[in-house]
């Protein structure tokens, strides 16, 4: 990731594939570190309109350079 002429550099921590109603693991916060938290949608089910599954995917700043 860029922002001002900077580059931002993260690493992946934990990943989860969660139901949608488990929201729990996106807002553990992650002790003296800056993160970034990713959640995505997945098994979209057309019967019902919505998605069976979420990826939470949690990032740690590992350096800027």
């Amino acid at each position: 990731m860029h922002l001002y002429d900077q580059q931002y550099i993260f690493e992946v921590r934990n990943k989860r594939l969660v139901r949608p109603e488990i929201t729990d693991f996106a807002f553990e916060h992650l002790e003296d570190h800056s993160y970034l938290t990713l959640i995505t949608c997945q098994s979209y089910d057309a019967a019902t309109d919505s998605y069976r599954m979420r990826r939470i995917i949690r990032a740690v700043l590992v350096d800027v350079k």
